[in-house]
């Protein structure tokens, strides 16, 4: 390597883990640190890593020590971000490459056994990427998952210090350490709640990415009762909004994918959405007008669109006890004020809520 720096990962790859670790145990001494403790040795032979086809990061490279990490969690290792198994989804506390995985481990054996750490964070455990908060949004945005409901309740466990009570029992982590985790997690649950991202509080919750009686406001930033209605007669909100990105919540947003296939009938249409302005919004009573039935009911229990009353938002709900169907939900208001629901399971059933 004359001439050119040699990174950590550069000098493992060509010395293998022997002289790695040979090198730790000689700057601990020289950092006069004390080196009588044994290391636990994985396999007699030490970890084979002969044959490999590609020179990549670490445990790309490093075939054999793949597999052991694969043993470990009893899980395959197929790609550092996109696969939901392993450092981009379950282990929310994992770096997210292969390499940081693997350094995780080794540094955190030389803080337990030497007590070496760094001032910062070293770059191979830091999170790739810009903005957490922003690259979590434009995830979202796009249609992607950004939270699993089971990694939801772990982060939740982990705001628990019983989350930590075997560790601290056992002595591999102190109450300083964590109660330091506590009040990360929460940092974290603070940072999805500021954007709108509702963490479930029971186990068999589910994530929200809205607030519902935010989204049923006439204008979400200005308080109103528009969702007392919604309460009152059990409704949820499944699809806040319908009318704004109509396109991307009807084909291609994964959150909504479900309540979009409960709805009888066809929720998305073409003609509607080619009256879509730049922001993907289309207007609400376009949307009431493509059905008929609702239409006519309309005109018979309240009136005309546009003379007798005018819709406020578009909504997808399901109603507690009815099991998956979805029904569309046009919150109106008449022209003595009232606030109506018009409801439709866009096919055969269709009624009104009054306020």
């Amino acid at each position: 390597m004359t001439g050119m720096t040699a990174s950590v990962e550069d000098f493992m790859v060509d010395s293998g883990i022997s002289a790695t670790i040979e090198l730790v145990v000689e700057t601990a001494k020289q950092l006069g640190l004390s080196t009588n403790q044994e290391l636990i040795v994985l396999n007699k032979e030490g970890i084979e890593v002969s044959g490999r086809e590609r020179k990549d990061t670490l445990l790309k490279c490093e075939d054999r020590i793949r597999e052991q990490i694969e043993n470990i969690f009893d899980m395959p290792i197929v790609n550092p971000i996109k696969d939901g198994k392993f450092c981009g989804s379950e282990l929310i506390r994992m770096p997210s490459s292969y390499t940081g995985v693997f350094l995780y481990y080794v540094l955190k054996g030389l803080y337990q056994d030497y007590g070496v750490w760094f001032e910062g964070t070293p770059v191979a455990l830091k999170s790739k990427g810009g903005s957490g908060a922003t690259k979590v949004m434009k995830t979202y945005k796009t249609g992607g998952r950004v939270l699993t409901n089971k990694e939801a309740k772990l982060l939740m466990e982990m705001a628990d210090m019983k989350y930590y009570a075997a560790d601290i029992k056992s002595g591999t982590m102190t109450i300083e350490d964590a109660s330091k985790n506590v009040a990360e997690t929460y940092k974290k649950i603070k940072e999805y709640e500021d954007m709108g991202i509702v963490l479930p509080e029971k186990a068999t919750g589910k994530v929200r990415y809205f607030i519902e009686e935010e989204e049923a406001r006439a204008d979400k930033s200005v308080k109103d009762n528009r969702y007392d209605i919604f309460k009152k007669r059990n409704l949820e909100i499944t699809v806040p909004r319908l009318n704004e990105d109509y396109d991307m919540k009807c084909n291609h947003h994964k959150k909504y994918a479900t309540s979009i296939k409960n709805v009888a009938g066809i929720v998305w249409q073409p003609d509607i959405n080619n009256t879509a302005d730049g922001k993907g919004t289309v207007s609400n009573d376009d949307i009431f007008k493509s059905y008929d039935r609702a239409v006519k009911m309309a005109k018979e229990e309240i009136g005309v669109l546009g003379k007798d009353f005018k819709i406020v938002n578009t909504h997808i709900c399901k109603q507690t006890g009815k099991g998956r169907m979805r029904i569309i939900v046009f919150d109106c208001t008449t022209s003595k004020g009232e606030q109506v629901l018009i409801h439709t399971d866009a096919m055969d059933m269709v009624g009104v809520f009054r306020s």
